[in-house]
């Protein structure tokens, strides 16, 4: 990666969606306006040009309303990042899932139970 500064720019966007921040961890709110930028990662892996990752900074952040600075919720973010990771890592070969089949039927009858339950209420 580069030492290059990120601009951030305000951004307009007709997706109105909660996008992640990725200074703080939270989300945006559904806003028509979004503060982004684009991070350059350096060199593309086929060597022919450079890869870049949006960037997005939430209204929270913007706004600074708990007093501490962007790059002290960068900071606290990439340790609980880290944190993360090591409670991601743990868990390797320890899961049991139902399978997707399970997963599948048991929707199902969730569904039709719903089903069940509101006929009966518009009968």
């Amino acid at each position: 990666m580069t030492d290059n500064v990120i601009k951030i720019s305000l951004t307009e966007t007709n997706f109105l969606t909660r996008w992640h921040c990725h200074v703080c961890g939270g989300r945006t709110e559904k806003d028509p306006v979004l503060a982004e930028g684009e991070q350059d990662l350096g060199p593309s892996d086929d060597g022919k040009g450079r890869d870049y990752r949006t960037v997005r900074v939430c209204d929270q952040c913007l706004k600074g309303a708990d007093g501490v600075s962007l790059d002290q919720h960068l900071e606290t973010f990439a340790r609980q990042l880290e944190y993360e990771a090591e409670l991601t890592r743990a868990m390797i070969g320890k899961l049991q899932v139902p399978s997707y089949a399970e997963w599948e039927a048991a929707c199902r009858e969730h569904d039709e139970a719903y089903c069940r339950e509101v006929a009966q209420g518009a009968a």
